[in-house]
C-alpha cells in the first residue's frame, strides 16, 4: 500500500478523530497561539480600520496572538461546524451534494475573508485547507 493510500485509509477509519484534531487546531491557532512573527499585505490596515472587532496587531513585534476578535469568535463556530459535519455525514442526515456545497462554500469564504483581512490567518489555515481540499472535499463530493 502506498503512503497516500495509507493516510487516506487512516482518515477513513478515524474521521471523527481527524475532525476533532482539526477543530482543536483551529481553536488553538486562532485563540491561543502567540508569536512575534507577523505577515501582512498593504490593504490590511485599511480593511481592518472600520471596527475594533476586526482589528488585529500589525507590525507590533510583540509576542502575542495575531488574530482579531472576529477571527477568535469565528474559529469556535467553524470548529463546531467541523464536528457537526462529521455527524451529518455519518448519519446521512443531509445529501452528500448539499454537504459538499456547504463545505466548499465555507472553505472558500473562510479563505477569501482571511486573505483580505489577515495574512497570518491564511498561513494558520494552510494545513486545514489542504486537508479539506485533498481529503474531505474528495470524500463528500
Amino acid at each position: 500500500m502506498g503512503y497516500i493510500a495509507g493516510i487516506t485509509k487512516f482518515f477513513d477509519n478515524n474521521m471523527l478523530l481527524v475532525s476533532i484534531i482539526e477543530s482543536l487546531y483551529l481553536i488553538y491557532m486562532f485563540n491561543f497561539f502567540k508569536t512575534t512573527m507577523a505577515f501582512h499585505h498593504p490593504f490590511e490596515i485599511f480593511l481592518t480600520s472600520f471596527s475594533e472587532y476586526v482589528k488585529h496587531p500589525i507590525k507590533t513585534g510583540l509576542y502575542e496572538n495575531k488574530i482579531c476578535r472576529f477571527g477568535n469568535d469565528i474559529s469556535y463556530i467553524f470548529a463546531v461546524y467541523i464536528i457537526f459535519r462529521y455527524i451529518l455525514y455519518k448519519t446521512n442526515s443531509i445529501k452528500k451534494n448539499t454537504l459538499c456545497m456547504i463545505n466548499k462554500t465555507l472553505i472558500y469564504v473562510a479563505f477569501v475573508v482571511s486573505l483580505l483581512m489577515n495574512m497570518n490567518a491564511v498561513i494558520y489555515l494552510i494545513p486545514l485547507l489542504l486537508l479539506e481540499y485533498y481529503y474531505f472535499i474528495q470524500k463528500f463530493c
